[in-house]
């Protein structure tokens, strides 16, 4: 006869007086990982259900530790929460990048800000002359002008 769920799942299980740790197999961010109805569910998700019963939405850890499957250190949220958490604890990697790909400052006169991401000000102003060179085009910042900085109209020759 199968073994029921908890008892595959609890014995692989470290219980301590902080977080439990799951010593199962673990994804490679060290999150847990259980079989559960022929399907892998993470470790942390299992041990909410098994405690608690059916559940809707994510499972968040107040403890920030992948591994930790203890009961009373798991919360459900939202994805929003999780990110909002995982902001606040500095765990989001391109929140802690203070320059571009190509070594311009994110500060205030180099960034702008689109739909809740970051773009490097230098960097698009050089594909946009680069973009124009490869239509054809002459870019702006070439372009001839007059004394007072306006654009002088094409000659065509």
């Amino acid at each position: 006869m199968r073994k029921s769920s908890g008892d595959r799942f609890w014995p692989k299980v470290q219980k301590g007086d902080g977080c439990w740790e799951w010593t199962g197999s673990r994804d490679r961010r060290g999150y847990g990982q259980f079989s559960f109805e022929r399907h892998p569910v993470l470790a942390h998700r299992m041990a909410y259900y098994l405690t608690y019963g059916p559940f809707e939405g994510s499972v968040l850890h107040a403890c920030d530790n992948p591994p930790c499957v203890r009961p009373d250190h798991l919360h459900l949220g939202t994805q929003k929460d999780n990110m909002g958490e995982a902001s606040q604890r500095g765990r989001i990697y391109n929140l802690r990048k203070t320059h571009c790909g190509n070594g311009h400052p994110y500060d205030e006169e180099n960034t702008r800000l689109y739909q809740g991401r970051r773009y490097c000000r230098a960097c698009e102003s050089q594909w946009k002359i680069d973009w124009r060179r490869r239509q054809g085009q002459v870019p702006r910042s070439e372009m001839a002008r007059d004394a007072k900085g306006r654009i002088l109209p094409r000659v065509k020759a």
